[in-house]
């Protein structure tokens, strides 16, 4: 499943020079784990069909499977069932009315449900694995006195105050060791960027011209961020935060999402940010509070012996990441 991750998330992601190799090591990969699914799904849809027949007449939203796969498909049992009581009422309430049981009847195709677990997988393996090694990297690096720390802050200071702000200190490290720092994109259609008129110009984006998004050196702008090579803990604070309407055109429709900081570009900004962003953040953040917990107890330090293996020789992937104590 790993291998089948890595070869579709490269050809799909990465692939920008189109290398056969890639190409068809991806497309063998895509096959061969869509298959894996539909099968999979199919063997979970008895499994969750049983269970959902025998308590129909009473079900309790705890026998709802906690997974992903199945959840979607206790979704379309129910959705099938006249009575739809094992839909929470969430779901009823969201799609009742005009939407109609036409739209989640879609929604919960086979295929569409195959297409939403494959594209979870492959996006939610290397990488979230990836920011997780970053944000470890950092908040070592910090330790070591490698990373300053703005005003009078220190180390000790911030572990202590670790769980009060822990989302904040997350992103701040993975911020000063970003992921994936450029995106290569192409407008759909012609666009003039004025920048709100912030300054004094404006730049022109033509559809289909190639347009690289250095947004890692972005969130280094020392016109934007003060002190931009220091860690802060209160810069989310510091420099505010933006509704997703406010990045929309006026589109109301992700309204109800949490505030944005404009300093953190690693999943994106605006109408087209990442989907995985909440999974990710929750991901990254306990992975740093458990880090640190056991950091504590074992006092350690990044291999420096190792450090040059921790990318792959494509620099797409984690190799290795080796820890020593100090």
């Amino acid at each position: 499943m790993y291998e089948w991750i890595r070869d579709g998330f490269r050809n799909i992601f990465n692939n920008l020079s189109a290398r056969p190799d890639w190409r068809d090591a991806g497309m063998e990969a895509t096959i061969e784990m869509s298959v894996y699914i539909y099968e999979l799904m199919q063997w979970r849809k008895k499994e969750i069909a049983q269970i959902y027949d025998k308590y129909k007449s009473s079900l309790d939203d705890k026998l709802i499977p906690l997974d992903m796969l199945g959840r979607l498909l206790w979704y379309q049992i129910a959705n099938q069932d006249p009575a739809r009581t094992g839909l929470p009422e969430l779901l009823k309430n969201h799609f009742k009315g005009a939407m109609g049981r036409d739209v989640l009847t879609s929604l919960l195709k086979d295929d569409r449900i195959r297409s939403n677990v494959f594209g979870t997988v492959t996006g939610a393996g290397v990488n979230p694995e990836e920011a997780n090694m970053r944000v470890i990297s950092s908040w070592l690096n910090l330790k070591e006195g490698i990373i300053p720390i703005k005003g009078s802050a220190s180390f000790a200071g911030i572990s202590k105050y670790l769980g009060r702000n822990l989302k904040d200190i997350t992103l701040e490290l993975l911020r000063l060791d970003p992921q994936g720092e450029v995106l290569l994109r192409a407008p759909a259609k012609d666009y003039e960027f004025d920048d709100d008129g912030r300054n004094d110009y404006s730049i022109k984006f033509f559809a289909g011209q190639k347009v690289l998004l250095a947004h890692g050196s972005a969130m280094f702008d020392e016109n934007v961020i003060d002190d931009p090579c220091s860690f802060n803990m209160q810069r989310a604070s510091e420099s505010g935060a933006s509704s997703q309407k406010a990045w929309n055109d006026g589109d109301d429709s992700r309204d109800y999402e949490e505030l944005q900081s404009s300093v953190y570009l690693q999943h994106g900004i605006g109408r087209h940010i990442c989907l995985g962003r909440y999974a990710s953040e929750i991901t990254m953040q306990e992975v740093l509070r458990g880090f640190a917990v056991f950091d504590a107890k074992h006092n350690l330090k990044i291999d420096e012996t190792h450090r040059g293996e921790i990318l792959d020789g494509d620099g797409l992937y984690v190799n290795s990441f080796w820890l020593v104590k100090k």
